[in-house]
């Protein structure tokens, strides 16, 4: 039987360029950390381009390859896969997420979608938080510190209910999980952030009552309106409107 290996950057299982280049990205930094006799060839394969059992080369070898296709990926200008990376943008516009935080959210959601990553993942093994950090640090090349925050009990991303970490030692998959309905509206085109959040609530009608019913306190919210429309241009925390 033939030997095919194929080291460019080929569409696969339909995704578009930005997402398998990303994604391969991340898997080959997490592989060659890895000990790749522990994983299984179909763990490996897509990240390596190898679609034929016979052509799966020794651990050596698997080293070789994922160095040269990462330096391949790590030379080109990556462009953050769309809609994702915007949607999470305006979702930031709510949640003050930093840029490793972002990150980290699209790491998860192309994790999703690219069945390779997914499979490596999966083929890591259980996480325990600690480990979940160390995974995270590797693949998005940040400091492991910061993604213990990222991870965090008390971190934006957990308190904010976008993501709830499992107590358990499972695999990646199990371990970060999601608020359902989340992938479908990061992953979908978002016009504007009410369509964004239109999966998590529903947006209240206007008011059926206007200041004109309320004469009896004009001068009392001509007083105070000026404040309070600041407050809320500012975002000032603390405030209760």
């Amino acid at each position: 039987m033939s030997k095919r290996m194929h080291r460019g950057g080929a569409s696969l299982h339909g995704l578009d360029d930005a997402f398998e280049a990303i994604g391969r990205l991340w898997g080959l930094r997490l592989l060659r950390k890895a000990d790749v006799r522990g994983i299984c060839v179909a763990s490996v394969g897509g990240l390596l381009g190898i679609d034929d059992d016979e052509a799966f080369p020794p651990p050596r070898k698997c080293y070789r390859i994922a160095g040269q296709i990462l330096e391949g990926l790590q030379s080109r200008s990556i462009q953050e896969p769309q809609p994702l990376w915007d949607n999470i943008a305006l979702l930031s516009k709510v949640i003050p997420l930093s840029l490793e935080e972002r990150r980290f959210l699209a790491f998860r959601a192309v994790a999703e979608r690219y069945e390779p990553l997914d499979n490596l993942l999966s083929a890591i093994g259980n996480l325990s938080d600690e480990r979940l950090a160390r995974i995270v640090a590797t693949a998005l090349e940040i400091d492991p510190a910061v993604a213990r925050g990222i991870v965090a009990r008390d971190a934006r991303l957990r308190m904010s209910g976008l993501i709830s970490l499992d107590e358990d030692l499972v695999v990646f998959s199990e371990k970060v999980q999601v608020v359902p309905g989340l992938f479908n509206a990061l992953l979908s085109v978002q016009p504007d952030l009410d369509s964004l959040l239109s999966v998590f609530v529903k947006k209240s009608p206007a008011p059926a009552l206007t200041l004109d019913e309320f004469g009896h306190i004009a001068d009392f919210v001509r007083l105070v309106r000026p404040y309070l429309e600041r407050v809320c241009r500012e975002r000032r925390k603390g405030s209760n409107i």
